[in-house]
């Protein structure tokens, strides 16, 4: 179908507030606040902003992958705040309120960040370069899970990896693939009903979670 809006910049990673706004992302060019319903520009903050934002939750501040780390954007003053050094390829909150973030350009880590910006490693993957990470939204049957998507590579002298959803129990931090044999695993999104969905080089896929079938009538009675 056509598409919602063509904007003067290309877009990397998208979030909406808790008042609807909605924010885009430039791959090093200006954040972007966008007409939800439209997808027009309404306004344009910064330059050299890059790939990934999180939305806090409370508070509203936008965190902000740039060239020089990560910023925090305040959309009542409309100014910028540096928060670390440390550049995230994805961002994203737990449950909990804590900043979690897919370290760029080195792809292997996860780390959890405190309000100082001072990290914690939680995951490291040596095999699979991280693109994207996403938490099961809270209430849903995905609570407590984070989910963590992985480009394809290719290894020395071999051919195309595919790539692989993993799946993560925030409690003990085991780790499974629930998917695999994709081309690009780049952005993973949970809903409020308990799927997944995970773009792929020309798609989007949908993961849910397997539950039992439910009888709605028999017949004869």
């Amino acid at each position: 179908g056509a598409p919602l809006a063509r904007l003067p910049f290309p877009v990397f990673d998208m979030a909406v507030d808790g008042v609807g706004r909605l924010w885009a992302t430039t791959g090093g060019g200006p954040l972007l606040q966008l007409d939800a319903a439209t997808g027009a520009l309404v306004a344009q903050h910064g330059e050299g902003l890059t790939q990934a934002l999180a939305v806090q939750p409370g508070s509203g501040l936008l965190y902000v992958s740039s060239g020089d780390g990560i910023e925090v954007f305040d959309p009542a003053t409309r100014g910028f705040r540096h928060f670390t050094d440390l550049r995230g390829g994805s961002l994203a909150f737990d449950p909990d309120g804590r900043l979690w973030g897919a370290l760029w350009p080195e792809r292997t880590d996860v780390v959890r960040f405190d309000d100082r910006g001072r990290v914690d490693l939680r995951l490291a993957f040596a095999d699979g370069a991280v693109d994207s990470i996403a938490f099961g939204a809270a209430g849903s049957r995905l609570a407590g899970l984070l989910f963590v998507s992985h480009n394809s590579s290719i290894p020395v002298g071999g051919p195309l990896a595919p790539s692989e959803l993993t799946m993560v129990d925030l409690l003990t931090l085991r780790r499974v693939a629930v998917a695999t044999g994709g081309t690009r695993g780049d952005v993973v999104r949970t809903t409020a009903d308990g799927r997944v969905l995970l773009s792929q080089s020309d798609q989007v896929d949908v993961l849910s979670p397997i539950t039992a079938p439910r009888v709605t009538f028999t017949n004869p009675a």
